[in-house]
């Protein structure tokens, strides 16, 4: 039977994407083989049904997650960093699009191996392997943990942030919300992210074999640190149950505040509209769809860690370890990964529904243009050819305000694309 040090030393190591870490570590300490960690467990229970049979359809499920997960978050970029959107706030959700981006991007091979190779064999480090599963996995340890360990952080900011500015937005919230200050925060948060998850990558080494036919492989052992007790029950408090619980815990009392603010902020706008003021009633009403959208955000977060949070916990405290919530866990990893993916791909949605800068914004930059294109196509291919003023200026179609062809000069058009 697995003993608990092994058990801490898998989860303490799978902050963030579950399945990968979870199994490569279990696979290292469990000399038996990884079926013998499963045996623990009911092997005909519904959970574990569930597991094998969500495994024929995670790799797949996972690759299209992740594209349409990383064309979404490039979006979210392009669009965050124009002039017209820069604030504080989404200063900080272009952050959280980057660090979801480069979460899905080292996870994206990963899932591709998954479908051709199966997941024991891409994932299992007690075997030699060959060099490009190796640098899979180990790419997907450091990069997609880092990624999204400053992904968690970063989404505590923004609810602070979010709060100073509407719960003390004209005492507090000048000073400690202005643009440097953000870029600060969101520098802080990365290198001392990175700083901190040192240790846990310490705990893999690449150790070159020799194959059955001579040839040159690779495999992934466990380093020094991860072979002491008490080094091993620390990162599993600090990182496996301590990162995700604090996390949780801030972004539910944040989330808490911020949603008293909208109710009262909703009580408000209501007696402005009974006397009359229309203007400053809209104006709190965008203003309270934009603190929603990011309590939404935030509460997708806590949905997303707060289960792999509880289970850790669980694990932590048990009597029986090895055959209770680390079973859960376990079946459990390849769902979770799907899960935390899921939340890296979403907010563009967020804020396309929610947030009415973010669409106008968005529809110049990319839909307007788009349509203006397809029209000077049409007109060339009807033959007309473009026009010329009295001056000798060359016109461009574009279409007006009630849908007929109209036209302008080159320099007309480079002033209206203009932010």
């Amino acid at each position: 039977m697995a003993n608990y040090d092994t058990i801490v030393y898998s989860v303490s190591n799978s902050t963030e994407l579950v399945s990968n870490i979870a199994l490569l570590v279990n696979a290292t300490f469990f000399p038996e083989g990884t079926e013998n960690t499963s045996n623990d467990c009911m092997e005909n229970s519904t959970l574990k049904r569930f597991s094998d049979g969500y495994e024929q359809i995670h790799g797949y499920l996972s690759i299209l997650i992740c594209f349409v997960g990383i064309i979404c978050n490039i979006l979210n970029v392009i669009v965050l960093t124009r002039k017209n959107m820069i604030s504080p706030t989404n200063y900080i959700l272009s952050a959280l699009a980057i660090a979801d981006l480069l979460t899905m991007v080292p996870y994206l091979p990963l899932a591709f191996m998954y479908c051709l190779e199966g997941r024991g064999n891409v994932l299992s480090i007690d075997v030699p392997r060959s060099l490009s599963i190796i640098l899979i996995n180990l790419m997907n340890n450091v990069i997609s943990i880092t990624m999204h360990s400053v992904a968690m952080w970063l989404t505590v900011a923004l609810a602070f942030f979010r709060y100073i500015i509407v719960c003390h937005g004209r005492t507090h919230a000048p000073k400690l919300c202005s643009l440097y200050r953000t870029k600060l925060t969101i520098a802080a948060i990365c290198i001392f992210t990175l700083l901190f998850l040192i240790p846990n990558f310490l705990c893999l080494k690449v150790t070159p074999k020799r194959g059955n036919q001579g040839q040159q492989l690779y495999m992934l052992e466990a380093g020094a640190i991860c072979t002491d007790n008490f080094l091993v029950n620390l990162k599993f408090w600090l990182y496996g149950v301590g990162v995700k619980i604090a996390t949780c815990i801030l972004l539910v009392i944040f989330s808490g505040l911020l949603i008293k603010a909208i109710h009262s902020a909703n009580q408000r706008r209501r007696k402005l509209l009974f006397q009359g003021r229309r203007a400053e009633s809209e104006y709190t009403h965008e203003h309270n769809r934009t603190t929603t959208m990011l309590v939404t955000v935030v509460l997708l977060f806590v949905v997303t860690e707060l289960p792999q949070g509880i289970l850790l916990l669980m694990i932590g405290i048990s009597e029986n370890k090895a055959q209770s919530a680390w079973c859960v866990y376990f079946d459990l990893a390849d769902f979770l990964d799907m899960i935390v993916l899921l939340n890296s791909s979403i907010n563009f949605m967020l804020y396309c529904t929610m947030s009415q800068q973010f669409r106008n914004t968005f529809k110049s930059l990319f839909i307007k243009k788009i349509t203006h294109r397809l029209n000077s196509m049409s007109v060339r291919h009807s033959g007309s050819g473009p026009r010329l003023r009295s001056n000798g200026h060359p016109y461009d179609a574009i279409p007006s305000n009630n849908g007929n062809v109209s036209c302008i000069t080159n320099e007309e058009k480079t002033m209206n694309t203009t932010l």
